[in-house]
C-alpha cells in the first residue's frame, strides 16, 4: 500500500514539473516572438537610414530642410511657415522629413512653436504677467509667492500650481491655483475663500 502512495506521489510531481515546463516554454517562445518583431523593426529602420546615408543628394536636401526649419522657427508664425512653404512646392518634401505636431483639432500643424502652443513660458511674451498685467498687481501676493519660487512672468495661464491671491475685498490672502483663478475671473466670480464663508479668518492675538 505504502509503494502505492509513493508511485502516486511521485507521478503527481512529475506531472506538476510537466506543467510548468510546459508554461515556461510557452512564455519562452512567446518572449522569442515578440523579439523577433523588434528585431524586424528595427531592421527596417536601419535599412531606411542606411539607404538616406548613402544618399548624397538626400543629405544635402535635408540639411536645407533642417536649416528651413530652423529659420522658420525662430522668426515665423506656424501659420505662416506652412504657407510659404506650400507656395514653394516644397510643404510635402518637408512633411515627409519632419515629424509634424497635431493641432487640438487633429490637424497636422508643421513648426509648432512651443511659446505660441502654450507649451511654454516664454517671459514678456506668453505668461499670466503679459496677458492679466491688471489681476497681477492689484492680486498676487508678491512676498508669499517669491517664498514658493513662483514667478508671474514664467507662469502660463494653464498652470496648475497654486498660488497666494490678495483678496481687493477683505484684504485677505488665499491660496488658489493660476488655472481657477483666471477662470474665477473669467466668470466675474468672487474667488476669495473668505469672502464666500467658506474659511472664516483666524483670530489675531496681540501679547
Amino acid at each position: 500500500r505504502n509503494a502505492l502512495v509513493n508511485r502516486d506521489r511521485y507521478y503527481a510531481r512529475v506531472a506538476a514539473n510537466a506543467v510548468e515546463a510546459i508554461n515556461a516554454r510557452k512564455a519562452m517562445e512567446r518572449k522569442v516572438s515578440e523579439l523577433e518583431g523588434h528585431v524586424a523593426e528595427l531592421e527596417s529602420q536601419l535599412a531606411n537610414v542606411q539607404a538616406k546615408a548613402d544618399n548624397a543628394e538626400i543629405r544635402k536636401k535635408d540639411a536645407v530642410i533642417s536649416t528651413l526649419k530652423r529659420i522658420l522657427d525662430g522668426y515665423i508664425y506656424p501659420e505662416a511657415a506652412n504657407a510659404i512653404l506650400e507656395k514653394e512646392g516644397i510643404l510635402e518634401v518637408v512633411n515627409s522629413t519632419i515629424p509634424e505636431e497635431l493641432n487640438s483639432d487633429g490637424s497636422p500643424s508643421l513648426l509648432t512653436c512651443p511659446y505660441c502652443s502654450e507649451k511654454r513660458p516664454l517671459p514678456g511674451y506668453n505668461t499670466i504677467k503679459v496677458k492679466h498685467p491688471d489681476l497681477i498687481n492689484e492680486e498676487w501676493s508678491t512676498v508669499e509667492n517669491i517664498l514658493l519660487g513662483l514667478d508671474p512672468d514664467n507662469i502660463l495661464e494653464n498652470s496648475t500650481e497654486k498660488a497666494w491671491w490678495k483678496c481687493p475685498i477683505c484684504k485677505h490672502h488665499y491660496l488658489m491655483s493660476i488655472k481657477d483663478r483666471l477662470m474665477k475671473a473669467k466668470r466675474k466670480h468672487n474667488p476669495c475663500v473668505f469672502c464666500s464663508g467658506r474659511r472664516i479668518p483666524s483670530p489675531r492675538i496681540i501679547l
